[in-house]
């Protein structure tokens, strides 16, 4: 009897953690960057300059001809070894659209969507990124249990990266 109480109570969680798994993971962050709008966006639109700016990023590298707006492609070599591969989807006058289109990361659909807005010669940078996971439920806890917290940290010290970059000379 407590073996079947035992047993329903995993198939429960991982009946819910399957739900989960189904639905985007959505995270947002923003930050305060002491320099016009116009050299951020700049920054930005130079998809190797990456690398100048996430600590995550070792190396990037344009793998199209086109090198700024729509279908401008980069590929990140990371520190950990992964190979990502990521791509402009949309430009906007105050905002670029991205999407991860390779990698061997427990993640699918990936896209980030980057505002810049001005206040008193400051920009106000904003993102929401929202993915989901790969892997069903066994993903949806990985994501729960380590990976949203080290997606938002890697996302934080990304903002904290390029605001230090921006905010040079």
């Amino acid at each position: 009897m407590i073996l079947l109480s035992i047993i329903s109570v995993i198939v429960i969680v991982l009946i819910i953690f399957q739900i989960k798994s189904m639905s985007a993971v959505v995270l947002i962050h923003s930050v305060e960057i002491n320099t016009p709008k116009e050299k951020v966006w700049q920054i930005l639109n130079q998809l190797e300059m990456v690398a100048n700016y996430n600590p995550q990023v070792e190396r990037a590298k344009y793998i199209t001809d086109i090198k700024n707006g729509v279908g401008a492609s980069r590929e990140c070599k990371m520190h950990d070894g992964y190979l990502v591969k990521e791509r402009i989807t949309k430009v906007e006058t105050d905002a670029i659209t991205m999407e991860l289109y390779e990698s061997s990361w427990p993640v699918k659909d990936m896209r980030w969507r980057t505002q810049l807005s001005e206040n008193n010669g400051k920009t106000i940078m904003k993102q929401k990124l929202e993915y989901k996971v790969k892997h069903g439920a066994l993903g949806a806890v990985l994501n729960t249990l380590v990976m949203k917290g080290k997606m938002n940290n890697a996302i934080q010290e990304t903002f904290e990266g390029l605001k230090s970059y921006a905010e040079k000379d």
